[in-house]
């Protein structure tokens, strides 16, 4: 086998592994707009691009036909990608965004890190383990105790507040109804955001919303803001648009 052969070999392999494991990623755990809100698949991507890279790369440089050694060589390199795919995913999995958690009046976008184990062991099910299927929405309720409604108010100053406890998730229909009406008129935002209004006139007619009786919530995580938009009459999101909320 020719040296030429041999990286082309390496590289198709590659790229069909790596395809596998970022449509993984990206559909599954990063579901569009989830990718732009949280912003975590670009390190994820980048590590991908450099495995595609290094692993050809390497083969090219040690591969000589006949060569003593080569199958040890070419096992090294081959484990030397696994790691940093290995990598790459753990980072995307810890990032991946777990629940989008309905609050007062707004969406939560929590990443999967941000939800403790020992708060898991709290939770009932389905709450109880993380989802691996992409997003799930929720809503929360607050305990009724004194002593963890203080506890809840002493996490959310140090930075943990109520949407990253489970223990305290329900379903989110069970709040739903009260989180819609507290929702606002879509033709308000592009009034008090005019810079805004083609990219939320497109983003509705994608969808088939109607301006005029559509409304909306934010919805936040560590890295954006967009909106979240119900159709008149109906409790269920409809999508989200990126554009800013507040």
């Amino acid at each position: 086998m020719s040296k030429t052969k041999a990286v082309v070999i390496h590289l198709a392999i590659s790229a069909a592994v790596l395809a596998a494991v970022a449509a993984l990623v990206m559909l599954v755990w990063f579901p569009h707009p989830y990718g732009e809100l949280t912003g975590a698949p670009r390190l994820f991507l980048i590590l991908l691009c450099v495995d595609l890279a290094i692993g050809p790369l390497l083969t090219g440089i040690v591969f000589k036909p006949g060569k003593k050694g080569l199958k040890f060589d070419l096992t090294v390199i081959g484990l030397l990608q696994a790691a940093a795919l290995t990598y790459g995913l753990i980072v995307a999995a810890d990032a991946r965004p777990a629940y989008v958690v309905a609050l007062k009046d707004q969406f939560v976008v929590v990443p999967a890190k941000r939800i403790l184990a020992e708060d898991l062991a709290k939770a009932k099910a389905p709450f109880d383990r993380l989802p691996w299927d992409g997003p799930r929405l929720v809503a929360t309720r607050a305990p009724e105790d004194a002593a963890s409604r203080n506890a809840l108010l002493e996490s959310a100053f140090k930075g943990r507040d109520i949407d990253t406890f489970p223990q305290y998730y329900v379903p989110f229909e069970q709040e739903a109804d009260a989180l819609v009406q507290r929702a606002k008129p879509v033709q308000e935002l592009i009034e008090r955001r005019p810079e805004q209004a083609d990219r939320l006139r497109a983003g509705m007619a994608e969808r088939g919303l109607d301006l005029a009786s559509a409304r909306y919530l934010p919805i936040d995580s560590m890295n954006a803001s967009m909106i979240v938009v119900f159709r008149k009459d109906e409790v269920q999101p409809a999508g989200i648009i990126a554009v800013e909320g507040w």
